[in-house]
């Protein structure tokens, strides 16, 4: 019985070891540690996730972005992450996942359309998002003051060619993700050109056969790839765990969430995936009525 109780207690350190890195979950240019605070309003959404020995709680599955002290913004397929019940997820404020501020329970979880939407299945990409209501007011933990966001609503065609921010924690791999937030500079680019790139990739790794030749955004995805360096293609690739966190323009404008990056070709072609965000301003009503308690169609939790 004692041998049991010691596997499982060295089981436990070793796994607490693992699941941090100083790795960053962002890959390409321009990837650095935030500051503290920084971005206060960044949040990770955790689910409890249980192995065979051990129960591993607060696991990070996805960013999402306070746009009140009592909501907040993510991706709807973040859902799909876990198989739990409501009560298994939680979203935490702090900049340390080690050491966070603040822990709260989640009273709703309410999806644009679907309870879960496959990630790049053209019938769902355009619903992916989800507006996840507090069980408590984060002041209720947290009496500094949390400078919250605004929503840019602007259209998409007004948001290219801006320098653009992400910040989130991400995974580095299916067991290690940074223990401190992480951020990266972009440049929102046009819909013309983020095809333009998607169907070169197509042509360079031959995968023609298996994706369209002619691929067709969602009317409601806003696309950036890293800042222009000279003398090399610029590129920043999102990692498991970075859907749901912002992209931000100026101090603290969110005019979208993150989606993911495609094509998924493989490293080799890293250039040429082009990472994707949701643009707030096709969801704004859907936004509001969340925050009203009103107008929603799925998922879980109380209205």
């Amino acid at each position: 019985m004692m041998n049991r109780l010691y596997f499982m207690y060295c089981f436990a350190i070793l796994n607490s070891k693992l699941v941090f890195s100083n790795g960053n979950p962002f890959m390409g240019y321009n990837v650095q540690q935030a500051e503290v605070h920084e971005f206060d309003f960044v949040v990770s959404i955790s689910i409890k996730r249980y192995a065979s020995l051990v129960l591993e709680e607060d696991y990070h599955i996805c960013g999402g972005v306070l746009i009140t002290t009592r909501y907040v913004i993510t991706s709807a397929h973040c859902k799909c992450e876990g198989s739990g019940e409501l009560e298994d997820y939680t979203v935490k404020v702090g900049h340390d996942l080690r050491n966070w501020e603040a822990n709260y329970s989640i009273m709703s979880w309410k999806n644009f359309k679907r309870c879960c939407c496959p990630l790049y299945k053209r019938e769902n990409t355009c619903n992916d998002i989800a507006v996840l209501k507090l069980a408590k007011d984060i002041r209720s933990k947290i009496t500094r003051n949390i400078e919250l966001p605004a929503i840019n609503y602007s259209p998409i065609d007004q948001l290219y060619n801006k320098n653009a921010t992400s910040a989130d924690w991400g995974n580095v791999n299916s067991m290690l993700h940074p223990r401190y937030m992480q951020k990266v500079t972009m440049t929102t680019i046009s819909m013309q050109e983020c095809l333009r790139n998607i169907n070169q990739a197509h042509r360079i790794a031959e995968l023609n056969n298996d994706l369209p030749k002619n691929y067709v955004l969602e009317s409601n995805i806003l696309c950036s790839n890293g800042n222009r360096v000279p003398g090399v293609i610029p590129y920043t690739i999102l990692g498991d765990g970075d859907s749901g966190g912002p992209l931000i323009i100026g101090k603290n404008q969110i005019i979208a969430i993150n989606l993911g990056s495609f094509p998924v070709i493989g490293p080799d072609y890293r250039t040429y995936e082009q990472t994707m965000h949701v643009a707030l301003s096709v969801h704004r009503e859907f936004i509001e009525n969340q925050i009203r308690n009103k107008g929603w169609i799925g998922c879980l939790g109380k209205n």
